[in-house]
């Protein structure tokens, strides 16, 4: 590794090393816990960059390998490419690399949504959750959501045209009491454990899946009985408003 700043002694660049690694070990570890076991391999901290400009409607992308931007890419990066360019920061995103945009861009949620876009590239979309790569990366945030706050914004997210947020929730909710949709991405999840080694040895798959679906179903009880939309909006507006 060079030198982290001129004159350092090796002593001072070996650990430099050393807390460079922890915190992108620190980082993954985050992103995984947001997205899921099973994009782990893909979450590489060396992968993940901060774009310093003002706060857009786009918190953040994932640029795919050999892939041609699209004229509505284009149109929509637009604004952000331009603020780029007079800030001497380029005008080209990094293949297969994601990115946050601007301060409520750099959120773990962010990049745990692109790094799951980076996943679905090279895995193919094998999560079939939704119509379309975006839908089912969505759906799979709401999946995973373990906070009222990550609940609330996943709901968000997933909003159609017309729907309201409870429409929106109830929607959700009733996918994710449907067994075969839950014993899909679970079974994945312990496959996924297990081939890092998270699954207890006497044990193995399927009583890592045994113990994934009971955390899910007291999650799901959990989710319904305390997670109410309508009282995280109003605590939220008595406070500091929703972010």
């Amino acid at each position: 590794m060079p030198a982290p700043w001129p004159n350092a002694t090796e002593e001072e660049t070996l650990a430099y090393e050393a807390a460079t690694k922890l915190a992108d070990s620190e980082f993954e570890n985050i992103i995984v816990k947001q997205a899921g076991p099973t994009v782990r391999k893909y979450v590489n901290a060396s992968k993940a960059n901060f774009l310093p400009v003002g706060d857009w409607n786009l918190k953040g992308l994932y640029r795919p390998p050999n892939a041609e931007m699209s004229d509505f890419e284009r149109l929509r990066y637009e604004p952000i490419i331009s603020e780029m360019r007079e800030k001497g920061l380029g005008t080209e995103f990094a293949e297969d690399e994601v990115y946050a945009v601007g301060s409520s861009g750099a959120q773990p949620e962010t990049y745990a949504h692109e790094f799951k876009h980076r996943q679905f590239e090279h895995e193919g979309r094998t999560f079939n959750l939704g119509p379309s790569e975006e839908s089912s990366v969505r759906t799979w945030a709401a999946f995973r959501a373990s906070t009222p706050r990550e609940w609330y914004k996943a709901v968000r997210a997933n909003l159609r045209s017309g729907e309201s947020l409870r429409d929106t929730e109830q929607r959700l909710q009733k996918k994710f009491k449907n067994y075969s949709f839950r014993r899909h991405l679970l079974e994945a999840e312990a496959k996924a454990r297990e081939e890092h080694g998270d699954a207890p040895k006497r044990r193995g798959m399927l009583g890592m899946f045994d113990s994934l679906y009971k955390d899910q179903e007291e999650a799901l009880e959990r989710r319904q009985q305390n997670w109410s939309l309508d009282k995280y909006i109003a605590q939220q507006e008595l406070t500091k408003g929703i972010k």
